[in-house]
């Protein structure tokens, strides 16, 4: 739905003190940039990626384990694929400076 979407978009833009409460939002997860930080947004909240590098979805747990074992981004959603039924599709990598 574009409407929850914008909605979501629109309040993620505000400045934080601004934002009130968050907007009804699906079950969903966001990497938003804002003041140089990466933050991780949920449908529960939100909390700082104190990391060199970021996962979102069900096999995130996985890749993350693979990229503290050294693999790079994209070979961590390969390694998450074989354990992980729901990860799949087409990988996107963004690089972040």
């Amino acid at each position: 739905d574009s409407g929850v979407w914008g909605k979501l978009l629109a309040w993620l833009q505000l400045p934080e003190a601004d934002r009130g409460d968050r907007p009804e939002i699906p079950d969903c997860d966001v990497l938003l940039i804002t003041d140089g930080r990466l933050w991780f947004y949920t449908g529960a909240g939100k909390r700082l990626v104190d990391a060199p590098f970021a996962a979102i979805g069900s096999g995130s747990p996985v890749a993350y384990g693979a990229m503290y074992a050294g693999a790079d981004s994209k070979r961590a959603v390969e390694i998450a694929e074989l354990v992980d039924p729901w990860t799949g599709s087409e990988v996107q990598v963004e690089v972040l400076k």
